[in-house]
């Protein structure tokens, strides 16, 4: 996690001194209003990638936030027409921000480092907050250096299948991060990295607190695509999880490399056909899932292994709430698909980089 001191907040063209805010989940429940917000992250010295993406993100959700709950709208504040008339509300404290961390980030650098610096700072995680207001919108900005883990992408991280479905899926609503705080203390409890929102008996898998969900099967046709083997992927429908800005790349990415794919939502009894699981969101793109795991209590769903480590008689992580008896043994983390989207979400988030600095 960052330090306090190597954040930066921007509201409304103002950068805010004193905000004590490292995590900016602490920021939305702590300081920030009720709004629509994106997240995503930004090279050292450029704009934030998917930036066209991040604009219609806020729009959607503002639009899903007044359908499903229009209280929230009471003063009076309309949907901007179109991404460009957001855009000039929210591009002036994005650059802000961004202008501010990078000189936060030159000014903690070595003196080796002051003209490019060190590489584990070149990365922003940037939070875009959109709120309504009796003047238009208010603007947020929580920008802090993304500490990029490149152990977590080789070794894969650890789920738990916890939570009941979001109330209002088709919107990223500020509500959102205070309401999963209780699952995020299970979370921790379990010794997780993410948490899987499910039905009520764990066997449908919809999406995680911030991530959402693929699993891959490989089929018996050998057929076309990029890859030796032909696979196929599924995701839950947008209808029961965010449709998140990387989970759309994703999609692209699938059928650039030829692999079908179906808007599906996985299933625990389908568990052992899998031959890897992947999570996605903005900020880390896509990280390999290496074990899914549910309470005890629901029977006959308690634990998949994915990777390298699967079978190697390490004991199950977490509290006496969880054990191990069924597990799926894999070849390898990350798989030849997740393998395969890293690459072109990279690529496709350098495609589209904004505002302009």
């Amino acid at each position: 996690m960052a330090h306090s001191e190597d954040v930066v907040v921007v509201a409304n063209g103002a950068v805010l001194a004193g905000l004590a805010l490292a995590s900016p989940a602490d920021f939305i429940r702590e300081s920030a209003p009720r709004g629509a917000y994106t997240a995503g992250r930004a090279e050292f010295g450029k704009g934030m990638g998917w930036w066209s993406a991040h604009l219609a993100r806020l729009r959607r959700s503002l639009r899903a936030m007044r359908e499903r709950d229009p209280g929230c709208f009471e003063l009076g504040s309309e949907i901007p027409a179109d991404d460009d008339t957001l855009a000039t509300w929210v591009a002036p404290s994005v650059k802000l921000a961004l202008d501010a961390i990078d000189a936060k980030t030159l000014a903690n650098a070595k003196p080796c480092d002051a003209v490019k610096p060190p590489k584990q700072a070149k990365q922003h995680c940037v939070v875009i907050i959109v709120a309504p207001a009796p003047s238009g919108y208010d603007v947020f900005v929580h920008a802090s250096p993304l500490q990029i883990r490149v152990d977590e992408f080789y070794r894969g991280v650890d789920v738990a299948v916890l939570g009941p479905p979001r109330r209002n899926p088709a919107a990223k609503d500020t509500n959102w991060v205070r309401d999963r705080r209780q699952l995020e203390a299970r979370k921790r409890e379990a010794a997780a990295d993410e948490v899987i929102l499910a039905d009520d008996d764990g066997e449908v898998l919809l999406e995680g607190l911030v991530t959402n969900l693929f699993v891959v099967v490989e089929t018996e046709d050998p057929g076309g695509g990029h890859l030796p083997r032909r696979h196929a992927a599924f995701t839950a429908p947008t209808t029961r999880c965010l449709p998140g800005l990387a989970r759309q790349a994703v999609l692209d990415a699938l059928d650039a490399e030829g692999i079908p794919w179906e808007e599906r939502a996985p299933t625990a009894s389908e568990r052992s056909e899998w031959s890897e699981a992947f999570v996605t969101n903005a900020v880390k793109l896509a990280r390999p899932v290496r074990t899914l795991r549910w309470p005890r209590g629901i029977p006959g769903k308690l634990e998949v292994e994915f990777g390298p480590c699967a079978g190697s008689g390490e004991k199950p992580r977490g509290d006496s709430e969880w054990k191990s008896e069924v597990k799926c043994e894999l070849d390898a983390s990350p798989g030849p698909v997740c393998q395969a989207v890293l690459r072109r979400l990279n690529a496709s988030m350098a495609s589209d980089v904004g505002p302009a600095r």
